[in-house]
């Protein structure tokens, strides 16, 4: 909750999403998780593409944690 706009809410929330935080191996696989990680496109060994966030995961804790921004 030391995070500006996350309330005890927003907090409880995303600890019910996430559950055990062990089952992680990184953090990269949690941002995964909720679909907050871009798009990368790229073929071969030409440049690669960023795009949007993938908004492929947990859309409820996604946009409480859009709306906590």
């Amino acid at each position: 909750m030391t995070i500006t706009g996350v309330n005890l809410a927003v907090a409880a929330g995303i600890v019910a999403a996430i559950g055990d935080i062990s089952r992680f191996n990184s953090p990269q696989k949690l941002v995964s998780y909720f679909g907050l990680n871009p798009r990368v496109r790229q073929s071969g060994l030409g440049a690669a593409h960023h795009g949007r966030i993938s908004k492929i995961g947990r859309s409820h804790a996604r946009a409480m944690l859009v709306e906590a921004a």
